[in-house]
């Protein structure tokens, strides 16, 4: 039996408002699970984990814009 995917993100870019300008926190991230993997999100510390874990569960701050 074949695993169907359960996520998929696609060319993710995320940016923040911040005064006086954006930050960029996250570009063009893609990936895709399949059901019963078990997959870990690892980075360097700023690398922008978070802010793609907040995306997925729809929990961004009200400044970040999904590009």
């Amino acid at each position: 039996m074949k695993n169907h995917s359960i996520l998929r993100v696609e060319d993710l870019s995320i940016d923040y408002i911040v005064l006086g300008g954006s930050l960029k926190a996250v570009r063009n991230v893609s990936f895709e699970i399949y059901e019963g993997e078990v997959v870990c999100l690892v980075g360097e510390s700023g690398s922008g984990k978070s802010t793609v874990g907040l995306a997925i569960a729809g929990a961004l701050p009200e400044n970040a814009i999904i590009r």
